[in-house]
Parts: C-alpha cells; sequence; structure tokens
C-alpha cells in the first residue's frame, strides 16, 4: 500500500551528514534552497535526496524583476536539444539567478539550468560540485503509471521545504505505515 510521507532532514543529522561526494544525478524532479549556497535535489531514480554545494556567488538585488519571455528559445541551445520538460524551478536566496530542474528527451536525462532575468541561460557542471546525499527508504516500486506515461516512483519526492535548520522532504513511499524511523519520519496517512 503505498502512503504519503514526511521526511525530516538535517544538515548535522545522519541522513545528510555523510562525506561529501561528487555529485552525480540520475533524474531531477524538485528543488529548494537551504543555507550557504546548498541547493537540494530530488532525484526520483536514485531515491535520494542530493545536497549540492554550489561556489559562492556575488549578492545581486534580489528583488530585481525576472521575466523572460521566451525561456526555450534561451534553454534549446545549452542542451542542444527541443524535447525538454521543465520539473522544477527555485529562485537562490540573495540573487536573481533562478535554477531549473529539467528533462530532456525520452529517456528525461537531467539537467539543472541557470537563468538571469536578462534571459541568459547555462548549465551548471552537476559533476563538479561536491554533494551529500540522503537515501529514501522504501520508495514506490513497479512499473505502475499516472496518465500512462508518469512513472508513479516520481513521486518519491513531491515537495521540499528548508525551515528552521531542517529540509522537509513529502512524497510517496512503499510502505504500509509511513512512520518507521523515529525523529526522521513523521506523519503518514492516506
Amino acid at each position: 500500500m503505498l502512503k504519503r510521507t514526511l521526511l525530516v532532514l538535517t544538515a548535522a543529522g545522519s541522513a545528510l551528514g555523510g562525506a561529501a561526494q561528487a555529485a552525480e544525478l540520475a533524474s531531477v524532479y524538485r528543488l529548494a534552497f537551504g543555507p550557504d549556497g546548498t541547493l537540494f535535489v530530488a532525484d526520483w531514480k536514485a531515491a535520494q535526496v542530493d545536497a549540492l554545494s554550489l561556489p559562492p556567488v556575488t549578492a545581486t538585488r534580489p528583488d530585481a524583476p525576472f521575466n523572460v519571455m521566451d525561456l526555450d528559445a534561451a534553454i534549446q541551445p545549452v542542451l542542444g536539444a527541443t524535447d525538454v520538460r521543465l520539473e522544477s524551478l527555485a529562485k537562490r536566496p540573495g540573487t536573481t539567478e533562478v535554477y531549473l530542474a529539467v528533462s530532456v528527451g525520452p529517456d528525461r536525462r537531467p539537467a539543472i539550468l541557470v537563468a538571469t532575468p536578462d534571459g541568459v541561460v547555462r548549465a551548471l557542471d552537476v559533476p563538479r560540485l561536491s554533494a551529500t546525499v540522503a537515501k529514501l527508504e522504501n520508495p514506490p516500486a513497479g512499473d505502475f503509471r499516472f496518465w500512462n506515461q508518469t512513472p508513479m516512483r516520481s513521486f518519491t519526492v513531491t515537495d521540499m521545504q528548508w525551515h528552521a535548520g531542517k529540509l522537509y522532504v513529502a512524497g510517496v513511499s512503499n510502505e504500509t505505515f509511513a512512520c518507521n524511523s523515529p525523529g526522521h519520519l513523521v506523519g503518514g496517512g492516506h
């Protein structure tokens, strides 16, 4: 039976306290920012949340208007593809940069792009970043697809939010009861 879960990760906790490694993504679905240039990326194929350490940037006017009229035209030359699906976006605090999680082509190859208000888009060089990883236990299994095209497992993480020193992660698990790790999993239900 599938259940909704709420997973709470802390940077100092065991889930995100592992050794940093080179970032490697099998997929991208949701993005969220934490403190000190940390970008959290939900990777549904690998059933994990990656905490990427972004390089520092010069603070810019974060309240500048952001309205890129033809984002597709800016994205296509960067990826060399026209079959691009926007999965998530998040604005980097203290900057005008917007980070875009995209899936490319029929195999949904992951990429993260950075866009600025002037319409400039660049690819984030993910393998050059260091990351810590939190594996998500009991992700949805099987080949079930919603609307005959969207894998159920892609809903492993449906939302993330950093608040008061913790990353709150909501999604779908493959458990009959969603609270099996006191202090890490809370919530559940149907």
